[in-house]
């Protein structure tokens, strides 16, 4: 059974600390093929770097 990560699960991954690491942990459990993100979990990241860029000056 494929266990699928949404976007604020990424986020605390590429993060970091203790969050991340519980997380991580948690993961461990599974085989590497057994969990999955999507494309929408993509989409929103990238929205969100390109908001971040377009505020900067």
């Amino acid at each position: 059974m494929p266990y699928i990560l949404d976007t604020d699960h990424l986020s605390i991954l590429q993060k970091g600390g203790p969050e991340a690491e519980s997380l991580d942990a948690r993961l461990s459990h599974y085989a590497a093929d057994e969990i999955a993100a999507t494309i929408v979990s993509f989409q929103e990241q990238v929205r969100g770097w390109l908001a971040w860029i377009n505020r900067a000056k």
